[in-house]
């Protein structure tokens, strides 16, 4: 079983997308992990994780509440997931079965979500795997799973065996520090799964949510574009890279345009053929 559901958040007391659209069974697993200082505007009934002073207004924060989260954790199965997500259901005729609604996608129902939870912890309960997550809704393939993808979002993690070498995570980037996860993750020889019938929306990147996004508007008099192409977003990718052998291709096309293709595939390969740890 999914024992905990960690939801980071900052600035949205009443903007709590995620907890707000989850069936009621879960809502009673939920953790929110919030600043002391914002603790009495939130009602929820449910519990609460209180961030060390130092993580809070640090230039990392994210990264390192993502850790304190994992470390938290300890060795239960637990889902962290980012406060504004709505989770949508894909029609099955995608991937070579009878089509099961009108629609290509819709708002998950509170069966389907707790179905998506049950697979999730099931597939946790191999011993190869770390980490289980839906896709993104930009991607979708004619497979209902691949393993070896990236999770982000809605991180499905097995503490059992994540807690044995989490403290050497580095939290030193602070746009990418999703990709540094990843690559952390399955440099240690555990791997990952996407389930593609399974997507999300991310409600906090319509123009309601400007001034409570705090790690893509602190760092600049004025928010960028696209951060994805910033000096920041790429210094973050070029030290992961430098950190995990073979692990991205970085160029820059005639425009002057950066582009990135992560290798998640051979960093986990390198590390399962060197046989790094045995984990249950």
């Amino acid at each position: 079983m999914i024992e905990t559901i960690y939801i980071p958040t900052i600035r949205r007391a009443k903007d709590q997308v995620t907890y707000n659209n989850l069936p009621d069974n879960l809502k009673q697993r939920v953790c929110m992990v919030i600043q002391e200082s914002e603790r009495h505007l939130y009602d929820y009934p449910c519990e609460y994780l209180v961030l060390p002073d130092h993580i809070v207004g640090s230039y990392t924060q994210l990264s390192q509440t993502r850790k304190f989260i994992h470390t938290h954790a300890g060795d239960k199965k637990y889902l962290m997931i980012d406060d504004d997500i709505i989770i949508k259901k894909r029609n099955r005729k995608y991937f070579g079965f009878e089509s099961d609604m009108d629609v290509s996608r819709r708002d998950a129902t509170p069966s389907e979500i707790n179905e998506l939870f049950d697979r999730a912890s099931d597939i946790l309960d191999n011993p190869g795997f770390g980490l289980v997550g839906i896709s993104s809704p930009m991607f979708c393939v004619d497979t209902t799973e691949v393993n070896c993808s990236c999770v982000t979002n809605v991180v499905f993690a097995d503490g059992r065996k994540i807690s044995k070498f989490i403290d050497k995570l580095d939290t030193s980037v602070r746009v990418a520090e999703d990709i540094m996860f990843m690559f952390f993750i399955l440099s240690r020889g555990l791997n990952t799964k996407v389930m593609y019938e399974f997507t999300f929306i991310n409600k906090s990147e319509g123009t309601s949510y400007k001034n409570k996004r705090p790690i893509w508007e602190d760092p600049f008099d004025k928010p960028p574009k696209d951060v994805f192409q910033t000096d920041m977003h790429y210094n973050d990718l070029r030290y992961i890279q430098s950190l995990f052998e073979g692990s991205m291709t970085i160029t820059q096309d005639s425009s002057g345009k950066w582009k990135n293709v992560k290798h998640w595939k051979k960093v986990y390969n390198s590390a399962k053929n060197n046989n790094l740890l045995n984990f249950m």
